[in-house]
């Protein structure tokens, strides 16, 4: 999946975190590259996602936005670290 194509899925639909596991386990075993870096190779890429998600609950839906504590507007929002996490994990695994 691209790039623009991952953030408008990460915005609009509501992933838990076992259905991002499981993006990663039906990935494991494929003979891919990296889209989000090439340079590494598709198994660590894997694992890494999978430290993200570990010690986290399967019903549990990430926060794509938190609250801008920085921005001048009130209550203005900006992409979280899950929100990171999620792009990255459909990038490569859907």
């Amino acid at each position: 999946m691209n790039r623009s194509a991952a953030q408008l899925k990460a915005r609009t639909e509501t992933l838990t975190i076992g259905d991002l596991r499981q993006m990663i386990s039906a990935t494991r075993g494929k003979a891919r590259v990296s889209k989000v870096n090439p340079a590494i190779p598709i198994d660590r890429v894997l694992g890494i996602y999978e430290a993200a998600l570990e010690g986290r609950e399967d019903t549990e839906i990430p926060k794509a936005w938190k609250q801008d504590i920085y921005s001048r507007h009130p209550g203005a929002q900006k992409p979280s670290r899950d929100f990171l996490i999620i792009v990255n994990i459909l990038r490569d695994c859907a």
